[in-house]
């Protein structure tokens, strides 16, 4: 874990493998492990685990299969409660690329959305409203929101407002329900190192 207030790392816990998301619970008191149980790519099994940072102990939240919609990335997202499951997938069936959620407790997986372009990383906000997103439809990768209520996108970076050094988002996180952190990395023809880092409004 790196903490930005006080710029230094710290270990939580050695991984128990491979996973497909980690992420913190909204009170800071678990750490979520998605953890693969066969195959990186594909359908086959999933293994939910907490770990509480207080007792400093690892245990099974849920299992499940994913067999009509495979994962094909590996970044996704967790609901507060770590029912759901949301993450970027491909149909078995119709062979579409879309953001699906796992009800792990019903064992059901249901279509959220899909975009034009390409679209990854879905993040969803700390009320469960909105799930963030990268794509590339503007011909730059930008932070896009998709209200899971009302079903309306909208875009909030725009990274060609900054120097041509900068070229797209690479990476991204909630701050709040209403704003958030991403990082614009350089132009790949430079030879620096730099980042930008930006903070943006999240529109109702």
């Amino acid at each position: 874990m790196y903490d930005a207030a006080s710029n230094s790392e710290q270990v939580i816990s050695e991984s128990l493998g491979f996973s497909v998301s980690s992420e913190f619970s909204r009170d800071d008191r678990f750490y979520y492990h998605m953890l693969i149980d066969n195959n990186l790519f594909g359908l086959g099994g999933r293994t939910l685990w907490q770990y509480d940072i207080a007792n400093n102990s690892w245990s099974e939240k849920w299992k499940f299969e994913l067999t009509e919609v495979y994962e094909n990335q590996s970044v996704s997202s967790f609901s507060n409660d770590a029912v759901d499951y949301y993450f970027r997938g491909t149909s078995s069936v119709t062979n579409r690329d879309a953001f699906y959620r796992k009800d792990m407790e019903r064992d059901e997986t249901h279509f959220v959305t899909a975009f034009s372009g390409s679209f990854f990383w879905p993040e969803l906000s700390p009320d469960n409203r909105k799930l963030a997103f990268v794509s590339d439809k503007t011909g730059r990768f930008e932070v896009w929101t998709y209200d899971l209520f009302t079903h309306e996108f909208k875009q909030i970076t725009n990274s060609s407002r900054y120097d041509e050094l900068f070229s797209s988002i690479t990476h991204f996180s909630w701050i709040s329900d209403e704003e958030i952190v991403a990082v614009i990395s350089e132009n790949k023809l430079h030879q620096k190192e730099d980042r930008l880092i930006i903070t943006a409004r999240v529109p109702n």
